[in-house]
């Protein structure tokens, strides 16, 4: 699968994903900075923003009209991009996972100290929003939708 990903100075590249056992299960153009994927191209929000785990989390939750950014990989996201945030809820909505519940904490504790407000949105049983999108699209877009961010 090919994710269009608008990187650095505006220029567009593809990170593709390989669902047949390959390691690392994404690749893109060699020394591509990491950054944040943003298809909406939030400015710095100022009520509420979700954090996903990857492109099409992302997506399923801008699909079902939600403020996200995709982290591209749980430990690709860099403390000081917390700033960016400093004015919204964020509601942390990562893989249920060891790596997802660890970044979430890691996250919540750079939020806490800068001040900032967070929530956990846990997707379990489904292994990532993506998947409950895909297997329960209106029972996922209700539980987005009346999720408590204040």
């Amino acid at each position: 699968m090919v994710i269009p990903t608008l990187g650095r100075n505006g220029a567009w590249h593809e990170r593709i994903r390989c669902d047949m056992g390959c390691h690392p299960r994404y690749h893109g153009p060699k020394g591509e900075p990491v950054h944040l994927y943003n298809p909406l191209g939030l400015g710095p929000p100022d009520e509420v923003v979700w954090f996903a785990e990857g492109e099409l989390d992302c997506l399923s939750l801008v699909v079902s009209g939600i403020p996200a950014v995709g982290i591209l990989g749980t430990q690709n996201f860099k403390r000081e991009w917390i700033h960016l945030f400093a004015q919204a809820h964020v509601v942390l909505a990562l893989d249920p996972d060891a790596a997802g519940n660890a970044a979430c904490d890691t996250y919540a504790g750079w939020i806490e100290a800068r001040g900032g407000s967070w929530s956990r949105f846990d997707p379990a049983p489904y292994g990532d929003l993506n998947e409950w999108f895909t297997d329960d699209y209106d029972g996922f877009k209700e539980a987005v939708e009346t999720w408590p961010t204040s």
